[in-house]
């Protein structure tokens, strides 16, 4: 396996770059190396650029790709890629002397903090000249340069005289540089000079063989489940139904066997979903051309090459007619054949860029004109920033991903339940029940679990036939069984925004159950057994009668669901093994009731799932300090007891009063310190010491504005209200 690199400079040219995306598609290039980009799209995962005003970007094409280990700088962004540090850097050519080592010393403490004998590889328009890569001159910074890169064991992997800068004579300032181990790694470096890009810099070319062990794991991606847009045929679906059934050789499996039912029972919805629905498309292999691509814009292209290739042969014969100095050499005639030439060239450049011009406005007034139709479809995802690309974990790398998933998902020991001796008296569900738990359910449209089986289906599949889903709901009570299928997830993490990568708290992990499974509670003490069915007014657990004001009963006490166990096991990859992940989980705001019980007077906990407050009141602050102490201390000692465990590194405090002094207050807790902060984020409201939420207000307005200013584009004030919307 090998990657392909292209690298090039963009002269801030908006064609330019939109040429270099085109030709990407055309060659199948995994990563473009550039500097001074016209534009960076810092909300997409593709790009990273660094933070000067003449960027230096990398931007990634190919989804078999690791990321890792960014390092941004003014003039130059690095990222881990495979395994490979890789360094796109822009020394700008109005830059003195000085600067330029200030650059290079930067770049040159950054490339020294890497581990000694990793691969690195440093592309960019450093704008130095050397007879070292080839040039015909040497200047300053070529001497500082290859000053540097003797001090680092660097390598340049230029090779022949081919400038890469085709301005007056031409120059060799583009370079490609490397450690020795990925030296031999490297090969078919050429410059692209036959290509036109309408860029003064030609394109470089080059591949890099990978290193197997960073490669990256294949990626799960969301189960290729089926196309229901369209609607579900419920009478095709039935016969799907009855055809499977016949397959499996029986009307039901054993009724008292709620594992081998729940397993036919999701072959059988497989198999008639197969017959009745059409499968989801999968994803076609390559990339599509650029949108606003089209046969006159690659004529026009070709033109322009024919016309660059006219231009060069006659500069050249010209300097060859020149060189001799015959007598009938007539200069005039061969100067105006050399602007004849280059104004065709231009002309063609002109022509060619406009019509990138033109189809991309066109592009866009027909993405403006769908509004009206979907108003929240493409366009308004498209601006909003909600197109999505391939999930966070496709770009790790294995080491990266084992540690993000083992810290937010901690391995503990199993527990074993103790099961209560009583007899159990269970009531069976009624139709009723099951009914309006799936009529519930059915309108959401959610991601589905590990087997692919929407809500929708669900309910399509409970209208042909009504029992099946009662009488294998009621095998899991008569057996106490939740089905181990139903334990599965698939785990989906989601980068914070403004978070580091490869960091565990820049996550948040999202846990995807199968659909048949969430209809039924994970414990007996819900009152009713299918889960969100009704509200009920009491907790009592059906298998001891009492009330579940208890959250060590809740979790241990009944014998329901404890036979089998309720661990949790989470595919992220087809590689990574599939662990047991915390078998204790929250699953009410009941289970908070017993911490409540042994907090201090004058503290109140407030939790909303997992995020709990702590409310203590107090009227000096030392006795706060201690009413907070103890009552941490509970919540930590409770959670320990249930097998769970506290962030604490998480946690963040905020003093309410109205004082103007001794407003602060810091307090150690097990290592950490808290100090009271300005504001404090809670389920969404940034709670200030004065409950004035000024700085929520301030937050709100900032969102609005910028969802009025991504908006704004694609509702533009050009004409009056459509016909259609007429009232």
């Amino acid at each position: 396996m090998e990657l392909s690199f292209i690298q090039s400079n963009l002269n801030h040219c908006s064609a330019a770059q939109d040429l270099t995306a085109q030709y990407m598609v055309e060659e199948k290039v995994d990563i473009a190396l550039l500097s001074d980009t016209y534009r960076v799209d810092t909300s997409s995962n593709a790009w990273l650029a660094s933070s000067g005003l003449n960027k230096a970007a990398i931007y990634i094409a190919s989804d078999r790709v690791t990321v890792a280990n960014v390092i941004v700088d003014p003039e130059f962004v690095s990222a881990r890629i495979n395994g490979v540090q890789v360094y796109s850097c822009y020394a700008s050519p109005n830059q003195p002397l000085a600067g330029f080592t200030l650059f290079l010393q930067r770049l040159e403490n950054s490339i020294r903090t890497i581990s000694r004998g990793a691969p690195i590889l440093v592309t960019g328009d450093f704008n130095a000249r050397s007879a070292a890569w080839g040039d015909w001159i040497s200047n300053g910074r070529g001497d500082e340069l290859g000053l540097m890169l003797e001090s680092l064991d660097l390598v340049i992997i230029n090779s022949g005289s081919t400038p890469t800068f085709s301005r007056g004579a031409g120059s060799i300032i583009d370079l490609t540089i490397a450690s020795e181990s990925l030296a031999g790694r490297t090969s078919n470096w050429r410059v692209m000079d036959q290509v036109f890009n309408n860029s003064d810099h030609h394109f470089i070319r080059f591949t890099i063989s990978e290193n197997l062990v960073h490669q990256p794991l294949p990626t799960a991606g969301i189960p290729r489940g089926w196309n229901t847009s369209g609607g579900i045929d419920v009478e095709a679906l039935h016969t799907g139904l009855l055809i499977a059934e016949w397959l499996d050789g029986g009307p039901h499996a054993d009724s008292n066997d709620a594992e081998s039912g729940a397993l036919s029972l999701r072959s059988r919805i497989i198999s008639a979903c197969d017959f009745s629905l059409p499968r989801r498309r999968a994803p076609k292999p390559g990339k599509p051309p650029v949108h606003w691509w089209n046969t006159e814009i690659s004529n026009l292209r070709a033109e322009c090459v024919r016309a660059k290739r006219k231009k060069v042969r006659m500069v050249a014969r010209v300097a060859r007619l020149r060189q001799r100095a015959n007598a009938d050499f007539d200069n005039d005639r061969a100067t105006s054949e050399l602007e004849r030439t280059n104004s065709v060239f231009v002309e063609a450049k002109r022509r060619l860029k406009h019509a990138i011009s033109r189809s991309k406005k066109a592009c866009w007034g027909e993405l403006i004109a769908s509004v009206d139709q979907d108003p929240f479809g493409k366009p308004y995802k498209m601006v909003m920033r909600k197109l999505r690309g391939p999930p966070a974990t496709a770009t790790m790398e294995p080491e990266t991903l084992q540690t993000v998933v083992s810290t937010l998902f901690p391995t503990h020991q199993q527990r074993q339940a103790e099961v209560s001796e009583q007899p159990v008296v269970w009531e069976p569900f009624t139709q009723r029940e099951v009914d309006c738990a799936v009529t519930k359910f059915k309108g959401r449209n959610r991601a589905p679990g590990p087997d692919g089986i929407t809500t929708k289906i669900i309910w399509a599949v409970h209208r042909c036939d009504p029992g099946l889903l009662l009488s294998l709901y009621n095998a899991c009570l008569r057996s106490g069984t939740f089905p181990e299928q139903w334990k599965e997830s698939r785990v989906v993490l989601l980068r914070k925004g403004g978070k580091p990568e490869g960091v565990p708290s820049s996550y948040r992990p999202l846990c995807l159950l199968n659909d048949l499974g969430k209809f039924l509670s994970g414990h007996g003490c819900f009152g009713t057994y299918l889960y969100k069915l009704q509200k009920v007014e009491t907790a009592e657990c059906v298998d001891c009668g009492a009330v579940m004001d208890n959250a060590e009963h809740a979790f241990f006490s009944s014998d329901r669901w404890w036979r089998q166990g309720r661990e949790l096991e989470g595919s992220i990859n087809n590689d990574f093994t599939p662990q047991t992940f915390c078998g204790v989980m929250l699953e009410s705001m009941h289970n908070w009731l017993a911490v409540s019980k042994y907090l201090p007077p004058d503290v109140v906990i407030i939790a909303f799932a997992d995020d709990v407050a702590l409310l203590a009141t107090a009227s000096v602050p030392f006795l706060l300090e201690e009413r907070l102490e103890q009552a941490l201390g509970d919540v930590v000692d409770w959670l320990t007891a249930n097998g769970l465990e506290l962030a604490i590194e998480k946690s963040e405090a905020v003093l309410l009063t109205n004082r103007n002094k001794h407003n602060r207050m810091t307090k150690r807790f097990q290592g950490h310190l808290f100090e009271s902060k300005p504001a404090v984020k809670y389920l969404g409201v940034s709670i200030d010491p004065r409950l004035h939420f000024r700085e929520h207000a301030e937050l709100v307005s900032k969102r609005a504005s910028d969802t009025c200013h991504y908006l704004t584009p694609i509702h533009p004030n050009l004409r009056g209200p459509s016909f259609f919307f007429c009232v």
